[in-house]
């Protein structure tokens, strides 16, 4: 919460439009929380990231028993 993202309910919608407004309000919170998860994807989505993902599996599936 508040690292990369807000956790919330979604049913919840008193809590969601609380953290709307929140956003909304606090710019440093906001762009603080665009940056970290700006890095996040980018680091968990990369190409080389997605095709070492990938590898693994492979890996996996060609070194288990039939």
């Amino acid at each position: 919460d508040h690292v990369d993202g807000l956790v919330i309910d979604p049913d919840d919608v008193d809590a969601v439009t609380s953290a709307m407004a929140e956003i909304m309000r606090d710019s440093d919170l906001r762009n603080e929380i665009a940056a970290r998860g700006t890095v996040s994807v980018r680091r968990c989505y990369s190409t080389s990231a997605q095709a070492s993902a990938i590898t693994s599996v492979y890996d996996q599936l060609l070194c288990s028993p039939c």
